[in-house]
């Protein structure tokens, strides 16, 4: 699916006849009698689903492509339905196409003729299914758990199709139904993602599973008006928020022992949210979908949702942010079909393109660049999962991961003072130093550097007399040494002058642990050459311990 924004601006009515017809005949019609067509489509889908569409026997062909191009936005003149190998003509009727029976597939193609730089979008049909549930009334169903708004949209069977998350109702959001009210741009439960900004996660997730291979639900980005969305507002308003396709399953990961899921199903869980360092994996946030195999064997489909608190501005990640960080499957090899596909993915390019249709901080750019650097550098280098994991989080709460030392130490790197010249003194043209000495100046004692008396004569270096700690500095009558520190010297015998000079520190100094996620984010966004050569040398730090964990 092509990532844009759809417009659901659907509103209930008091009429909903006059807002919405799924058919000929109008939702008041009625359904006995109806024949419920399946569309086999292709385009741009990876489960290559069916869409379900319920027409009177009566209706045309061309009723059928409407409604094809209301939900994908293909248009009429470009589709060809196909029924047992025959074309439909659009002035036909379902009857005299052969079609009166229920549960029958019509196969659905994109014409050769269709206009080559037209975008094809394909939009969940369990968008265009939620906005026919709101023209009947349907009345979104606010979930029981959770902290923010989040709402099951139904179909006209009043089944649950897709669930909707508003923008301001995120928890610390100004509308939030739990209690959890505050301003926009606050931080919430999870540091490092301000209210406000997990639809746009949800969002960045379904983006980055690249050609499905974590199962991430469809999701996009959709604004919807309901008033069953108003919490302290004076009028029904749209709310703009993330739209993801309602997943059917038989149990969560809380339900079952990891035991019985096989190595792909948790590596695939396991590289997504490495890759998009997601900070609230938990057992609940993990549907399980039972299906049979090939051998009549049961097997146990992960499918991975709510990923609003991904892509933080932070690298801080504890050992509990992931259920599966115990499990035995990450000690099992990747399989050389999941290799090639991390070894197929571009970070850069993924960041562009992901930033080209959402808004994304610039600390949250670096932070899905570094997490996906280490996973392409650890697969390559077939290191085991379960050593890339313990690299990136932290197995001390209180402790930093290494991977957050790594960061630390290429920014003291990136913000070390460079080396002066050897001779840094204004040359002439000829080459030689300008350099002139008034000898006839009287001597200014105030600018000049006394050694306290005693000072030198105190230490003796041909001595054997055992050195001492309790000897006052400058007297020479103790045969012991008592050395004090640099900043008691330096503040007790230099001069002012000197003292300003030997206290000043560079303006990026690292920086300490009670701001070092603050410090480094205002420095590196400051200054872009800074940030480029902290990336560089977080690069080929993480080539060195990735080569020390593969020797190991």
């Amino acid at each position: 699916m092509s990532l844009r924004v759809a417009q659901l601006k659907a509103k209930a009515s008091p009429h909903p006849v006059a807002d919405w017809h799924s058919d000929p005949g109008g939702f008041n019609s009625d359904d006995l009698g109806s024949v419920s067509v399946f569309v086999q489509i292709g385009i741009n889908d990876p489960r290559d689903r069916k869409i379900k569409l319920v027409l009177k026997p009566w209706a045309c062909v061309k009723d059928m492509k409407d409604q094809l191009q209301a939900m994908l936005n293909i248009p009429t003149s470009a589709q060809q339905l196909y029924y047992k190998g025959t074309e439909l003509n659009n002035v036909r009727n379902l009857v005299q196409c052969g079609i009166y029976q229920d549960k029958v597939v019509v196969h659905l193609v994109v014409s050769a003729n269709a206009r080559k730089k037209q975008k094809m979008f394909y939009n969940p049909p369990a968008a265009h299914l939620a906005m026919q549930g709101l023209a009947l009334g349907l009345v979104p169903e606010l979930a029981m758990d959770g902290t923010g708004g989040t709402y099951f949209l139904k179909d006209p069977t009043q089944r649950k199709v897709c669930c909707f998350k508003p923008q301001n109702e995120e928890p610390f959001a100004p509308m939030n139904p739990r209690g959890f009210v505050a301003a926009l741009g606050e931080s919430g439960f999870r540091k490092g993602v301000l209210s406000g900004e997990a639809c746009e996660r949800e969002v960045a997730a379904y983006f980055l599973d690249k050609d499905h291979f974590a199962g991430v639900p469809a999701t996009t980005l959709t604004e919807i008006k309901h008033p069953a969305f108003r919490y302290g507002e004076a009028e029904v308003v749209y709310k703009m928020g993330s739209l993801q396709e309602f997943v059917r399953h038989d149990d969560v990961v809380s339900d079952l022992s990891p035991s019985m899921f096989s190595a792909h199903q948790v590596h695939k869980i396991v590289l997504l949210d490495m890759r998009i360092v997601n900070t609230d994996r938990n057992d609940a946030n993990i549907l399980v979908r039972k299906r049979r195999n090939a051998n009549g064997d049961i097997e146990h489909e992960l499918i991975p949702i709510d990923h609003g608190y991904s892509l933080p501005d932070y690298m801080e990640i504890a050992w509990c942010d992931w259920c599966w960080y115990n499990w035995p499957q990450l000690k099992v090899p990747l399989s050389e079909e999941d290799r090639q596909y991390i070894l197929g993915i571009n970070v850069d390019q993924e960041i562009q393109r992901l930033c080209a249709q959402i808004p994304l901080r610039l600390p949250c750019r670096r932070n899905l660049k570094i997490a996906g650097m280490l996973v392409e550098k650890g697969v390559r280098r077939r290191v085991l999962l379960y050593d890339l994991v313990r690299f990136m989080c932290r197995e001390d709460l209180d402790a930093p991961s290494r991977l957050e030392l790594l960061c630390q130490d290429a920014l003291r790197q990136a913000c070390s003072p460079k080396p002066s010249p050897r001779n840094s003194l204004q040359r002439k043209a000829n080459g030689k130093p300008n350099l002139s000495i008034d000898v006839g100046a009287p001597p200014d004692e105030a600018h000049t550097l006394l050694s306290p008396p005693g000072f030198w004569a105190s230490f003796d270096p041909f001595s054997d007399a055992p050195l001492g700690v309790t000897s006052p500095i400058g007297s020479p009558k103790q045969g012991s040494l008592n050395l004090q520190s640099w900043e008691t010297l330096s503040s007790t015998f230099f001069h002012a002058d000197v003292q300003d000079m030997f206290g000043r520190r560079p303006s990026c100094d690292p920086p300490t642990p009670a701001d070092s996620d603050a410090t480094r984010n205002a420095l590196l966004d400051a200054d872009p050459k800074t940030e480029k050569l902290y990336m560089l040398l977080v690069a080929r730090m993480l080539d060195d311990e990735i080569e020390a964990m593969g020797a190991r």
